[in-house]
C-alpha cells in the first residue's frame, strides 16, 4: 500500500500518556500494512517535531496523503490545518469536533433530535458564582459532577461532596472564562461507540451486553443519533448515564484510543476483530474520499 500517513500525538493532548500509548499502536498496525508512517509529535507550544527535530506543520502535510491523530478533544486544532492543507484526517472535521467538543451546544442539538440529556446547570464567568452555586444546590443533591462546557480545558471532571469544593471547582473553570456545567452524580454510565460504513452497515454500534436488551436498543439508537446530529465521521464515542428516569445522554469523544485495552480494542477483541483490521477499514475509507 503506498501511502505516507501521518501520525500526530502530543503534549496537546490533555492525556500524555494515551495519547503516546494510542500512537505507538497505530503507527504498529500501520507499519504491519506496509504504509510509510510519519511519527509526528506535537509540543504544548504548537511546534511539530519528527524524529527529535523541529518541522513545519507544512512540510509535513504538503507530502503527507492521510493523518491520524491522538489527541482526544485537542484535535480540532489539527484537524483544521488538515483542511487547509487540503489532507484527509480519519475522523470528524473541526467543525464536527467543535459542536462536540462543546457540552452545552452538544446536548441541545441532540435533544432536538430526541435524545434524552442529563439534567444539569451552567454558570458562566459573567454571573455571581456564589449566589448561582447556591441556587444550584438547592434544587440538585450532592455529590455533583462540575466540568467545563468545552472539553479542551482540562480544569475538568470534579465531583465535589460539599459546597467548598464546588465553589473551588467552578472557581477554577469560570477564572479560564469558561462555563462550569454541573449535573448530578451518575451512579451508571455505558459507552457507545459508533462507526461509520463498518460490517456491512452504514452506522454500526458494537454489542451492548452489560444491559437489558430493550436498553441497550435505546443506547444504540441514541448514540447513532448523536452521531449524525453532530454530523461526526468515521467513528464517534458517546457516554450516558443510567438513572431510575431512564437514559440520559452526557457528551461525545471524537478521538478514541488505539492502544490494548482501550474500550475500542476491547469492543473489537469481543467481536472477533483487531486493531490492524480496524485500521485497515479506516485506511480504505478515508483514503478514498
Amino acid at each position: 500500500m503506498s501511502l505516507t500517513v501521518a501520525v500526530c500525538k502530543g503534549s496537546s493532548a490533555i492525556d500524555l500518556s494515551d495519547s503516546l500509548l494510542s500512537a505507538q499502536a497505530l503507527i504498529d498496525a500501520l507499519q504491519q500494512l506496509g504504509v510509510t508512517v510519519r511519527d509526528i509529535f506535537i509540543d504544548g507550544d504548537g511546534q511539530w517535531h519528527e524524529r527529535g527535530r523541529e518541522v513545519g506543520e507544512d512540510s509535513v502535510l504538503t507530502s503527507t496523503d492521510l493523518v491520524f491523530e491522538t489527541l482526544g478533544s485537542r484535535r480540532k486544532m489539527l484537524a483544521a490545518l488538515c483542511e487547509q492543507f487540503n489532507v484527509p484526517l480519519v475522523g470528524s472535521d473541526s467543525f464536527a469536533t467543535g459542536l462536540a467538543n462543546n457540552r452545552e451546544l452538544s446536548r441541545t442539538l441532540c435533544e432536538r433530535e430526541g435524545v434524552s440529556i442529563v439534567s444539569s446547570e451552567s454558570i458562566s464567568p459573567d454571573d455571581d458564582g456564589e449566589v448561582r452555586i447556591h441556587t444550584v444546590i438547592s434544587s440538585m443533591p450532592f455529590p455533583l459532577f462540575i466540568t467545563a462546557s468545552k472539553k479542551s480545558v482540562p480544569l475538568s471532571g470534579v465531583i465535589a461532596r460539599s459546597y467548598g469544593e464546588m465553589k473551588n471547582a467552578v472557581s477554577a473553570i469560570t477564572n479560564v472564562l469558561e462555563n462550569a456545567v454541573i449535573h448530578p452524580v451518575s451512579e451508571r454510565t455505558v459507552s457507545v461507540t459508533v462507526l461509520d460504513n463498518f460490517r456491512g452497515e452504514k452506522t454500526y454500534t458494537f454489542p451492548i451486553l452489560e444491559c437489558t436488551k430493550e436498553v441497550a436498543a435505546l443506547l444504540k439508537d441514541n448514540a447513532i443519533k448523536v452521531h449524525n446530529a453532530l454530523s461526526l465521521r468515521d467513528y464517534s464515542t458517546s457516554h450516558f448515564a443510567i438513572t431510575d428516569r431512564g437514559v440520559r445522554y452526557l457528551d461525545t469523544d471524537t478521538s478514541v484510543s488505539f492502544h490494548k485495552g482501550s474500550h475500542l480494542v476491547e469492543n473489537l477483541s469481543a467481536i472477533g476483530g483487531n486493531i490492524q483490521d480496524f485500521v485497515s477499514h479506516l485506511l480504505k475509507q478515508r483514503s478514498t474520499v
